[in-house]
């Protein structure tokens, strides 16, 4: 398992994780749970939808998304998003107007906030009710300084993106309404066998990335894949929520998440000054209040740019496998360019200056 030690004690947690959360978003009430699956799962369950009614939801999304609302039967419908994944206003008043809409996904993509103030306003026109999915952008803020996922009804967080926990989802309910809701949560062996595998994939990960030898590192990458592919099938099919599991729950109680995010900062700036490369496309600005699950550059030949990356022990990122673009993606030109051309540069809080530079170093040679 991952441990980060130097991220330990002194914390922005003390001892109770509910209590210290609460008190940093100032919200109604905190709900706990395994995954992200599971809590969307709980926000059905409390909007109670009818089967006439619909949630919009971004063509470029995660499957986390729309898995919980297919479970549970409940119509989703696509909007369009800009060059930049901003909601196309247009296209949402254009659906909201043609269907009974109840309400309105709105995903904060890599850790960049989106601007909430005119969606807020068309909401709310329409009596919509805002979640925010917030798994890419754990404690980042908004332009105007507050915490992200303070201004929707609800606001989702994904825990191991950004944390060294085998699993852990955060939901935020900031409309009053809700604060009362009671949670009933399941378990079982088989979602602790899910758990387990999650942890053998986390320290197959650890280990894969301090191997020399590119051979070994494709078989640990294979067995990566097995392990995770276990975890994934398991929670996919589980009946939800299902609590957040001990281990997970002492990380947090420990965690230096002052440190965590000086060091994630300071890594994004780094390499944003470091990496000069024309075959690069930078498509968000950076600003003060991000906390970024990974630094986003669209290239050409993304995997093969990938595969260069790991011939070079740099691990990156993409949301292709388990993303989900609509099938007559000939409507979404942007959300295409994105799916097929995206890619992560790591900004992990536990890599060290030399290898930020060799990150760089590596970046800066692509293509030539």
């Amino acid at each position: 398992m991952i441990t980060y030690k130097r991220f330990y004690n002194p914390g922005f947690l003390t001892k109770e994780p509910n209590g210290q959360f609460k008190k940093y978003f100032k919200a109604k009430n905190l709900v706990w749970a395994s995954s992200g699956r599971g809590n969307f799962e709980v926000i059905i369950d409390m909007l109670d939808l009818n089967p006439d009614e619909v949630v919009l939801v971004p063509a470029f999304a995660a499957q986390g998304i729309l898995l919980p609302f297919k479970r549970k039967r409940v119509k989703c419908f696509f909007y369009k998003s800009n060059r930049y994944l901003v909601p196309d206003l247009e296209d949402v008043k254009r659906l909201i107007e043609k269907n009974k809409v109840k309400a309105f996904v709105l995903v904060h993509y890599f850790g960049y906030p989106q601007p909430t103030e005119e969606i807020i306003s068309i909401l709310k026109d329409h009596s919509v009710y805002l979640i925010e999915d917030c798994a890419q952008a754990f404690l980042s803020r908004y332009m105007d300084g507050s915490p992200i996922g303070t201004k929707g009804d609800f606001a989702l967080f994904s825990l191991p993106k950004f944390l060294p926990v085998p699993d852990g989802s955060l939901l935020i309910i900031n409309n009053k309404r809700f604060s009362e809701f009671k949670i009933e949560y399941k378990t079982s062996m088989l979602y602790r066998a899910a758990i387990l595998s999650h942890l053998i994939f986390l320290q197959l990960v650890t280990w894969q990335r301090n191997v020399g030898n590119l051979f070994i590192s494709n078989i640990m990458d294979y067995f990566c894949k097995v392990f995770y592919l276990i975890y994934y099938k398991i929670i996919c099919v589980h009946s939800n929520p299902v609590r957040i599991s001990k281990k997970s729950r002492y990380i947090l109680e420990r965690f230096n998440f002052k440190k965590f995010l000086e060091t994630r900062r300071a890594n994004t700036l780094c390499l944003l000054d470091l990496i000069r490369n024309d075959e690069i496309v930078y498509f968000f600005q950076i600003y003060k209040g991000y906390n970024l699950v990974g630094l986003p550059i669209l290239v050409k030949n993304r995997n093969s740019f990938r595969r260069y990356l790991k011939r070079n022990g740099i691990y990156s990122l993409v949301f292709n496998r388990y993303w989900y673009l609509p099938p007559n993606e000939n409507n979404y030109v942007e959300e295409s360019k994105i799916y097929f051309r995206h890619i992560l540069i790591p900004v992990n809080e536990n890599l060290t200056s030399e290898e930020i530079k060799h990150i760089a170093k590596v970046v800066n040679g692509w293509g030539r």
